[in-house]
């Protein structure tokens, strides 16, 4: 693995990093599709990411969200997953971004299920308060055609 970084950063100030490969970025740096493989099985929102499984990030630098899709070794979508989100940066080698905290997981064949809004503080900036509930709307009433969109950009590029 590795010729490119996710920065991802939390609202509460923490960094991950995650050593991913690129598989497509466009040539003004608005939009970057990285894959990872776990070297080891996750399980997460439900779901078993087994070895070979890959998961493809894609970030807009004009959106305020990111998905992940993970397939499974057979090719099968096991999960995509929002992650709500503000200042997406892509540079040559890296893109990094803040974690608006709340995210959407959508499974094969189920609706959609609104994650961590209870951990949205209080007296969190009015802003971003705007962001997260005009993002959230804005997915789950398009997640259709959102999902769509990425199935087939994935499957382009995974050729399957």
């Amino acid at each position: 693995m590795g010729n490119f970084i996710e920065y991802k950063k939390t609202y509460f100030g923490e960094s991950k990093v995650f050593d991913c490969d690129l598989v497509y970025k466009d040539d003004e740096q608005r939009e970057v599709v990285i894959a990872y493989r776990p070297e080891k099985t996750m399980h997460f929102v439900g779901v078993e990411f087994p070895i070979g499984s890959v998961s493809l990030g894609y970030y807009w630098k004009n959106r305020n969200y990111n998905v992940y899709h993970w397939k499974d070794l057979r090719g099968k979508t096991l999960l995509f997953y929002f992650n709500i989100s503000k200042d997406t940066r892509i540079q040559e080698n890296s893109v990094t971004w803040l974690d608006l905290i709340v995210d959407i997981a959508v499974k094969p064949e189920e609706s959609p299920i609104v994650l961590d809004e209870d951990e949205v503080p209080k007296n969190i900036e009015p802003q971003d308060k705007r962001i997260i509930e005009t993002t959230k709307k804005q997915i789950l009433d398009n997640i259709k055609s959102f999902t769509d969109e990425i199935e087939a950009r994935t499957a382009s590029i995974l050729k399957i």
